[in-house]
């Protein structure tokens, strides 16, 4: 099914990418349409929306739950212009030579437009504000945005600075003896134009002022489908980026299930289209120069993020498995960041059970009465995160910070692949999650795991997890485990020497040899004739509930099993540690019952 879609995407968008609003790209879109009807009217899948094990173990719980693409990042780029000889190419069919072709005519064009935005801004009363270097710009549209629901175009633009790749020409004896981009990128004027479309709501085009005027358009999923939403006359309550509790969920995961569709890459690419030329680019080039010297951008994404929202029944019961993931893998898992952010109201159960008022801010550092925990792992440019939204909305994602890193490509017609490759992420990262969670050895497992065992015709030996060594290599695997492109040896042992002094002299050789035996018991899969290696979910289930037995169990009940008289307890004990001193005190008295008690 993916062959095929990829081959008439090849067709529509490979050959003809930068008439994307012709007639004759409307009708491929439709060919891809009727070709998704065919197959879902024959039972062919074209989408697959997996349910994963943790929103199985939940769903007793849950209300409902939706997925959704988010934030997305788009390049847009003349392709002429991202070389020397192309540079020069385009500025002779826009100004018939490369005579002009100089420092000071291009800082002058970066001038010109400039002058034109102000000059259009002030005649259509849009305001401009300027942005100091560093200051974070996502929160300021939100006092400028219309109030008229049915306003459509700019509203507002914001100038700041920050590097960028320009064009320098080196001239000698009047002629041109090269162009090269600097070395150091210097600081140019960008201008950040905001939008309100009627399909996508709230958009960004981010646009360097200097020629080839390299772009961005950001756009965010769940815009689209609130606007959808609102036309078919779906309830939807929205906060913060998310469709919270007293929202249609059946109803939102039918409309965000269009957007992860194929056929959904045309109605961007028509709304990059829509704006990009008529409100931003125009200011650079006019219609007039943008036709006779063939302007056309192309586009490629450059960030996305994937969202999976699962809706509680209760909040209380919401935090009360949240946290408990958290406290169980957290370790395990190695998450280096968990944030924990204190809010000032209370979760909508809470306000109808008890009828408080919300707590001031001042009382909420001192006893929060709701906040949101971020629980995050991060893989170079992707990232993989849980955290809670509104009073009832569990919500996990997968983000690509860079598309580069998924491995699939980063074009237009690669939209159905990078979505299913962040799918698949999301998907292994919360199976693996749950694997954590719900830890269990299955009968006879801790037995068979020291016995040797054979791969191949090579005779291995078995797991004796009493060796610190091996259940170091455990540790690391199970911080591993979330990696969603897999690991390798080398990555094995990078963990161990960071994380464990005392394996300094722990090198690939002794890596590969540990990965061989934990194959040999199918606790891992790998790729053939290739490098990357993934641990299974039960295998992180059977090497998580060894570990916590022996380390969160054992360990503390042995240590003070010879000890009859404990010191004097704390004033707030927490309950864990009650049922500590509890198991210590049965185990004295069983000891001293069978007459081996010192």
């Amino acid at each position: 099914m993916t062959s095929i879609h990829a081959f008439l995407r090849f067709k529509v968008l490979r050959f003809f990418p930068d008439y994307a609003g012709k007639k004759w790209f409307a009708r491929g879109e439709q060919i891809i349409s009727r070709f998704n009807v065919f197959c879902y009217v024959t039972g062919m899948k074209t989408t697959n929306h997996t349910t994963d094990d943790f929103s199985t173990y939940c769903d007793e719980e849950l209300e409902g739950s939706y997925d959704c693409v988010d934030r997305m990042v788009v390049n847009a780029y003349h392709r002429m212009g991202q070389t020397a000889a192309g540079f020069r190419t385009w500025w002779r069919q826009l100004y018939g030579s490369d005579e002009t072709l100089d420092r000071v005519h291009i800082m002058r064009m970066a001038g010109d437009f400039g002058r034109r935005l102000k000059g259009a801004a002030k005649k259509y009363q849009i305001p401009v504000v300027y942005m100091s270097m560093g200051e974070r710009k996502d929160g300021i549209w939100e006092q400028y945005r219309p109030k008229d629901s049915s306003f459509k175009g700019v509203f507002l633009i914001l100038i700041g600075r920050a590097p960028a790749p320009v064009w320098e020409v080196f001239r000698r004896k009047g002629r041109i003896v090269n162009i090269a981009r600097k070395a150091k990128w210097p600081y140019v004027n960008y201008f950040y134009f905001h939008i309100m479309d009627p399909d996508w709501g709230h958009m960004i085009i981010r646009m360097c002022s200097y020629p080839p005027f390299g772009a961005q358009i950001i756009l965010n999923g769940h815009e689209w489908v609130a606007c959808q939403a609102r036309r078919q006359g779906v309830p939807i309550h929205k906060t913060d980026n998310c469709f919270v509790e007293g929202s249609e969920y059946q109803a939102l995961e039918r409309i965000a299930k269009a957007l992860r569709d194929p056929t959904a890459i045309g109605q961007l690419l028509r709304a990059c289209d829509r704006w990009v030329y008529s409100s931003a680019l125009c200011f650079g080039l006019r219609q007039t120069d943008q036709e006779r010297s063939r302007f056309r951008y192309s586009y490629s994404f450059f960030q996305l993020e994937y969202s999976r929202n699962l809706l509680f029944k209760r909040g209380r019961r919401m935090d009360e498995i949240f946290q408990r993931t958290i406290e169980r893998t957290r370790g395990k898992l190695d998450v280096k960041r968990l944030k924990t952010i204190f809010g000032f109201k209370h979760r909508p159960c809470q306000i109808q059970s008890r009828g408080k008022k919300a707590v001031q801010l001042e009382m909420t550092i001192e006893r929060p009465a709701y906040n949101l925990t971020v629980f995050k792992l991060r893989w170079g440019n992707l990232v993989l995160k849980m955290y809670d939204k509104g009073g009832r909305v569990l919500r996990t994602e997968a983000v690509a910070h860079n598309v580069k890193s998924l491995r699939c490509g980063k074009g237009a017609d690669k939209w159905d692949l990078l979505v299913e490759r962040l799918q698949d992420m999301l998907l292994a990262f919360m199976n693996t999650l749950q694997a954590a969670h719900l830890a269990f050895l299955d009968d006879g497992a801790l037995e068979a795991m020291a016995k040797p065992s054979r791969r191949g015709d090579r005779r291995l030996a078995g797991l004796d997890m009493n060796k610190a060594r091996i259940r170091s290599v455990a540790n690391a695997l199970l911080a591993l485990s979330t990696r969603p492109d897999g690991f390798t040896a080398k990555h094995l042992v990078e963990h161990l020497r960071e994380s464990h002094t005392c394996h300094q002299g722990y090198n690939q050789r002794h890596a590969v040899y540990d990965l061989a035996k934990f194959m040999a018991k199918g606790l891992m899969s790998h790729e053939r004739r290739g490098r990357y290696y993934r641990i299974m979910p039960t295998a992180v289930r059977a090497l998580m509930a060894y570990l916590i037995i022996r380390e969160q169990v054992l360990k503390p009940i042995l240590a003070g099993a010879g000890r009859k008289r404990l010191g004097r307890p704390p004033k707030n004990m927490d309950p864990i540690d009650q049922h500590y001193l509890n198991l210590r005190s049965e185990l004295f008295d069983t000891l001293n019952k069978l007459g081996i008690a010192a």
